[in-house]
């Protein structure tokens, strides 16, 4: 799908607040590394609501792939870890061909699915790397694994009603607006 330099500009501007968010609140959600799975609950929150916003402003299949390859390049460049960037890659596509095969964006069913399947997809893939290295051989290190999995697709899914409400209110103050074909106007 095309995308206009309008487009274009909108998701570059919503994928750097998506990595303001999750940076901040990553930092945030480190304060509680001691239980597994809620640093990666937070963090799937609040980057979740930020992504449903994203996306239903422009609800165009490829605005999800766009803006996590770009996230995934601006977390290689600031970690090196490159795991995290296939993951991204990979979760933006099923999300967009996930969204692809209903009705799109445009449905809040549809991109709150479209947006767990992105992060839970990332966070696999993106866990990987600990068991290919042998990091996780306890069982401690893989109950945080797999927690933290659970955590991110939790975050996520609350994450995007939360974003469906703020939308819903962004529309109200008139800085989003539906048209005919039920798609939300930049």
């Amino acid at each position: 799908m095309k995308f206009s330099i309008k487009e274009l500009s909108l998701l570059g501007v919503m994928t750097a607040l998506t990595v303001v968010v999750q940076f901040t609140f990553g930092m945030i959600a480190m304060l509680f590394t001691a239980v597994p799975g809620v640093p990666n609950l937070i963090i799937g929150f609040f980057s979740g609501s930020v992504l449903y916003i994203a996306l239903r402003k422009l609800p165009k299949t490829g605005s999800l792939t766009i803006m996590s390859s770009v996230y995934g390049l601006i977390f290689v460049l600031i970690s090196g870890r490159t795991f995290n960037f296939i993951g991204l890659l990979i979760g933006g596509l099923a999300g967009d061909l996930f969204s692809k095969f209903g009705r799109g964006y445009n449905n809040h069913g549809l991109t709150l699915l479209s947006l767990v399947i992105f992060r839970g997809i990332a966070s696999i893939v993106s866990s990987i790397l600990p068991f290919i290295i042998g990091v996780t051989q306890s069982e401690t290190a893989t109950a945080y694994v797999i927690f933290g999995i659970i955590g991110t697709i939790i975050g996520t899914f609350f994450g995007a009603i939360f974003g469906k409400k703020i939308f819903t209110k962004l529309k109200k103050a008139g800085v989003a607006k539906e048209i005919n074909y039920g798609t939300a106007e930049i």
